[in-house]
């Protein structure tokens, strides 16, 4: 009866899956923290850490991103959330813009699979 019991636990347990977060959880207070026209790369550095890329074409927009996925045994992991805060700064190195943006503002794009 012992034996059934712990094994029918370990079995139930090895089925609740797991949640993992993926890059820089950036909480809505943090941001609110921020001030557009004061803070610099190093205040934001600061508040919110370093950013996950920075942009390849200006090294003045900087991206915070995080994915949150829940993994269930025998399954692909389902992505719950996506965050994406794109922080722009000026020529001085002030900040000048902040955007969030969220899965519902990515862009579907389909290769083409005839030609590559």
């Amino acid at each position: 009866m012992k034996k059934t019991l712990i094994a029918a636990v370990l079995l139930l347990s090895a089925c609740a899956g797991t949640t993992n977060i993926h890059g820089s959880l950036i909480k809505p207070d943090d941001i609110d923290r921020l001030r557009i026209g004061s803070h610099n790369k190093n205040n934001v550095m600061s508040l919110l850490g370093s950013p996950s890329t920075k942009s390849t074409l200006n090294n003045n927009t900087w991206y915070y991103i995080t994915d949150i996925k829940q993994t269930k045994p025998l399954q692909k992991p389902k992505l719950i959330k996506r965050q994406l805060i794109s922080l722009t700064f000026d020529k001085d190195g002030v900040l000048d813009s902040i955007r969030e943006k969220t899965e519902e503002d990515a862009k579907i794009i389909k290769p083409n699979e005839v030609t590559t």
